[in-house]
């Protein structure tokens, strides 16, 4: 505590520059008698020359001490108490020079030496205090403080440093009990009342740590702080009732308080009504005095991400669209929102929102993907997405989505070459925990296709294998391009009979099947599997037709 640590200070500080003092008034009453004379005045009656002899030792001794002469010193405290060893002055001064050397058990035995002598001197308690906290003996050191206490019940320090020592040994009651003498001296503070509520928590007694709270917010019923401690720690006990109540309270005392309608929101959370909870969030975000920054984060915390993201998605949405209209700068928080927002397939809008993004930095790569995610799924001419594809390039050339998306692009207006070659700096570029891997090779081995380059093809239908041996459209593309060029017929049959194990309905499937066969020579097995072809297409296409009749004028030869 605060008050704790200025007592710490101004206690090093006059033990240091009291200590002459306690040493000459120590030695002085030692050799005088003082006795009233008749007139009232006190008469001191001369010293002996022996006495007035230790005293100059005493003082020679602390001039040493603070000259850095300490071995002259302790030299001079050791001849000093052969002389007199009752000398409890000497005894304090020796405690001292012991520990300032981290002799630390010498310096316990003479301060214990000093307090025997003279035990209402508070100096030695002090001192003695200090030694017992040095060395972790949390008991003794209580002892002091309680002795320091008796000495002088008005110094109000001493009771925070007696209740840290009772807390330091574990006895919290006794901590507690410390502060509880402070209180009825000078009343109900919050210095006092929050350190008590702390002991109360580290003893595990909730029940006194709250009543010490309320004390605090009875005493002082206008601070709406109390009464907001009080609600959040009923919250963590489980107690909404009593939550409830002192949340109200904050609000009757400050109706414009931003952030009690978070908290209530909270509330409404625990006890299950997420209606009630959205409504007080969004009071608490129409407070100006809440910042738009401070509104996303409490969104992000306050919902889960599943919640964020899908079954509350519409109050985030809601929450969270006036929140980054309000920020002047809110990249951090943009790939929430858009993602937010590709979740809710409202993929025009969130790229809007991304694209406003990177006009203000365009320096990190998550933005970009999540752009070019949305423009894939929204862009149905794909002009833009091979514009921001490219820009993204220039920018990021190590990932793999813009090559990839401008190869697709390039596919799509029939220009296989460019799309070869975009997809050939995404394989060099390498995949990340294989992202766009398989999607790379199938493209790559259909542009090669297209350009009638079919070793090229295989080669890459075989990469899409290796990493996926049950890819069905793999299966079937491979098998099909296989039986166009008529080789390796076996092979393409195998894969194309293991495609149709996991979707035995598929059209084009069952058209690959049946070509294959047709390839292979086998026409009336080519005519069955093309009858069911046929049977689930009502609306063939212009290659089936074409397969039905090559098939049909061999199975009648």
């Amino acid at each position: 505590m605060k008050t704790c640590n200025i007592l710490l200070l101004r206690r090093s500080l006059l033990l240091a520059c009291a200590a002459l003092a306690v040493a000459v008034a120590a030695g002085c009453s030692a050799g005088k008698d003082v006795s009233p004379s008749r007139s009232g005045r006190q008469i001191v009656a001369e010293r002996t020359p022996e006495e007035l002899a230790l005293q100059n030792m005493l003082v020679d001794a602390k001039t040493q001490q603070a000259n850095g002469a300490t071995a002259e010193a302790e030299k001079t405290l050791r001849a000093l108490l052969a002389k007199n060893a009752t000398n409890d002055a000497a005894c304090y001064e020796m405690a001292r020079l012991m520990a300032g050397a981290q002799r630390m058990d010498s310096a316990v035995l003479y301060v214990e030496r000093a307090k025997a002598l003279n035990p209402q001197n508070v100096w030695y308690r002090l001192l003695a205090a200090t030694l017992y906290q040095a060395m972790g003996q949390a008991d003794k050191q209580a002892r002091e403080w309680e002795a320091v206490v008796e000495l002088r019940p008005d110094e109000e320090e001493y009771y925070y440093e007696l209740s840290n020592a009772y807390a330091k040994a574990g006895k919290e009651t006794k901590a507690v009990e410390a502060l509880n003498r402070l209180e009825r001296m000078i009343g109900v503070s919050e210095p006092l009342s929050l350190q008590k509520q702390r002991l109360w928590l580290n003893a595990g007694r909730e029940k006194e740590a709250i009543a010490e709270l309320e004390a605090l917010a009875k005493a002082r019923p206008k601070e709406k702080k109390y009464n907001s401690m009080l609600a959040e720690t009923y919250m963590k006990v489980g107690n909404l009732k009593k939550a409830k109540y002192y949340y109200d309270q904050v609000l009757a005392n400050d109706p414009d308080d931003e952030f009690v309608h978070i908290s209530l929101a909270q509330y409404y959370k625990v006890a299950g009504d997420d209606e009630q909870a959205y409504r007080e969030l969004k009071k608490g975000f129409a407070n100006p005095a809440l910042d738009c920054k401070t509104k996303m984060r409490l969104l992000m915390t306050f919902y889960t991400k599943e919640e964020f993201f899908v079954t509350h998605a519409q109050y985030v949405y809601d929450l969270l669209g006036p929140a980054m209209n309000q920020c002047e700068d809110s990249v951090e928080f943009t790939l929430y929102y858009g993602e937010l927002l590709m979740n809710q397939r409202r993929y025009a809008a969130a790229a809007e929102k991304l694209k406003e993004t990177i006009a203000r930095d365009s320096s990190k790569y998550e933005i970009w993907e999540s752009l070019l995610v949305c423009l894939a799924n929204s862009d149905t001419v794909g002009n833009e997405t091979a514009l921001y594809a490219r820009r993204a390039q220039a920018l990021f050339p190590m990932h793999n989505l813009p090559y990839y998306l401008t190869a697709l692009d390039a596919y799509r207006k029939k220009d296989y070459e460019e799309a070869v070659k975009q997809l050939s700096q995404s394989e060099k570029a390498g995949f990340t925990n294989g992202y766009l891997e398989s999607q790379t090779y199938g493209l790559l081995a259909e542009s090669y296709h297209k350009l009638g380059q079919n070793d090229k093809v295989f080669a890459y239908f075989d990469k899409m294998l290796d990493l996926n041996p049950n890819d069905t459209l793999t299966l079937n593309n491979y098998a099909y391009y296989l039986a166009v060029s008529g080789t390796r017929l076996e092979q393409a049959l195998q894969m194309i009979e293991q495609a149709l194990k996991w979707k035995p309905g598929d059209i084009s499937f069952l058209d690959t099947y049946a070509w294959v066969l047709f390839k292979m020579g086998r026409y009336k097995e080519a005519r069955e599997q093309m009858e069911k072809c046929l049977k689930l297409e009502k609306n063939p296409s212009e290659t089936l037709r074409e397969h039905w009749k090559a098939i049909l004028e061999k199975s009648h030869d």
